[in-house]
């Protein structure tokens, strides 16, 4: 007879056992990493509030500017709820808005409409265009459509209003999307004055333009704030290419400071470490 194969009496084989454990181990770590990766995506969708502290001497009281910028016509609770909270929190003595506020790319833009039509009664809105509005088939009838929401349509025009008794002067340049002659002209009858003079520009990196303006502050957006923020500084940006310089916050111009909004698109592209952000510029007077 045959002997018969013995019994190992410790069960399975002790590269089958590792063999286990390694499977089991991968497993766990994929379904960590899943779950980081979903809150991570989960928290770069989220809305987030900048602070920007900026002064003045050409002003006597403070004032608080709020800077809305490249919505894409994303959505923020039902009525834009959450956006108009964060908003009305703050109580802005200004609101401004230069482009990407619409999207071409969209059928539906109601939910841009449901937010600019609840602006006006927390303060005073003006809008300036951005490349997107420029590509948007209706583009003749934009103006129009902002208008009836309360809200000033500002390409290439200049308006003044008192807010707190004193003259703040706004001026708005249209994207150069379709004209890049159009934009340079806009830029080159900005006026020259006194009161405190605050400029939309939707594209940041137009720099030399900026420089000249004579604006004490300009307000922009399209960079996105980078797509994906890494270590502090964005990774790409339309027209600035990789690592932008402009994309989020702050920056010192001569006599000028741009401000640059990262936005709040939430539609397309994913964010990461960059979350939907709505910024609030408050300038101390130190006249």
């Amino acid at each position: 007879m045959g002997s018969r194969p013995q019994q190992n009496g410790q069960g399975d084989h002790p590269d089958q056992r590792g063999a286990d454990r390694i499977k089991r181990t991968a497993g766990q770590l994929s379904v960590g990493l899943v779950g980081a990766a979903a809150l991570w995506w989960i928290g770069s969708r989220r809305l987030a509030s900048l602070r920007v502290c900026l002064s003045s001497k050409k002003l006597r009281q403070d004032l608080r500017v709020c800077l809305i910028s490249d919505l894409h016509s994303s959505r923020y609770g039902r009525h834009q709820s959450r956006l108009m909270s964060r908003i009305k929190q703050a109580r802005p003595d200004l609101i401004v808005m230069p482009g990407d506020i619409y999207d071409d790319e969209r059928s539906d833009n109601r939910a841009t409409d449901e937010l600019l039509a609840q602006l006006p009664p927390v303060a005073p809105t003006f809008y300036s265009s951005g490349n997107h509005e420029m590509r948007f088939s209706g583009y003749e009838q934009l103006p129009d459509r902002v208008k009836q929401h309360g809200v000033c349509w500002i390409d290439g025009q200049t308006r003044q209003l008192k807010i707190k008794g004193q003259t703040i002067v706004l001026s708005g340049i249209s994207d150069p999307e379709r004209s890049y002659q159009r934009t340079r002209r806009q830029f080159d009858r900005l006026p020259k004055v006194g009161d405190y003079h605050i400029l939309l520009s939707h594209r940041p990196h137009l720099i030399e333009a900026y420089e000249d303006s004579g604006a004490d502050l300009i307000v922009s957006g399209h960079a996105h704030g980078g797509q994906w923020q890494l270590f502090g500084r964005g990774l790409i940006a339309p027209g600035q290419g990789l690592f932008p310089e402009y994309s989020k916050g702050s920056y010192r111009l001569g006599e000028t400071t741009l401000v640059v909004s990262p936005g709040l698109m939430k539609n397309h592209l994913p964010r990461f470490f960059n979350r939907p952000t709505v910024v609030f510029i408050d300038i101390k007077g130190e006249a």
